[in-house]
């Protein structure tokens, strides 16, 4: 039970940063999307 419980405990701790690392790239990636999104809506 202790490795199932460290495993949890590991599992939970790991994902905070990679999942804010993981947003902000997605931010960062839909930002420059919309950009050229716009850009092209403007330029058309």
């Amino acid at each position: 039970m202790s490795s199932v419980s460290n495993t949890a405990e590991n599992s939970q701790a790991e994902p905070r940063p990679s999942r804010e690392q993981c947003l902000r790239e997605a931010a960062g990636v839909y930002a420059s999307w919309r950009a050229e999104s716009n850009a092209q809506a403007v330029a058309a």
